[in-house]
């Protein structure tokens, strides 16, 4: 049997914040499923500690499109036999 999924990757790299070339936030869904069940899993990573002012639009930009990841929909269907 096939196992279908979906993966949506927001990242933000701010310049004077990147350690190693590393994008300073990073926000992950994930989901897959199969004819036994369904799996979701979810990450946020903060690589930096503060931020300053000059960054705030891009942040908050950053968190409004996790929010909006955050509120997708998984429509279970029960399967034709």
């Amino acid at each position: 049997m096939s196992r279908l999924s979906r993966v949506v990757c927001i990242a933000l790299t701010l310049c004077s914040l990147s350690a190693f070339g590393k994008e300073s936030l990073v926000f992950r869904t994930e989901w897959s499923h199969d004819a036994q069940s369904v799996t979701f899993k979810r990450s946020l990573a903060i690589r930096t500690l503060s931020v300053g002012r000059e960054h705030y639009p891009q942040i908050r930009s950053f968190y409004k499109r996790v929010s909006t990841a955050d509120q997708d929909n998984v429509i279970l269907k029960k399967a034709a036999k």
